[in-house]
């Protein structure tokens, strides 16, 4: 729904492009698909910045996106 900054503060994660250590951001445009697992050996700390609500996918997903319909400032 709109363009989503992350920012790796602590530990890494991986998604379909690649693996992102601390330091590390990565920009997703609108439309973009994005499917973050933190590694097994590490927790991940991450900063994100949204435009527009999240829309998560799957089961999950469909319970939580009711409550994820903030109006970000």
């Amino acid at each position: 729904r709109g363009r989503e900054i992350t920012l790796v503060l602590e530990g890494c994660f991986s998604d379909a492009d690649g693996t992102y250590f601390p330091g590390d951001y990565l920009v997703k445009e609108p439309g973009e698909i994005h499917k973050p697992i933190a590694t097994q050996d590490h927790e991940c700390l991450c900063l994100s910045v949204v435009e527009a609500p999240v829309k998560l996918t799957g089961f999950v997903g469909k319970l939580l996106n009711p409550f994820l319909s903030f109006k970000p400032a």
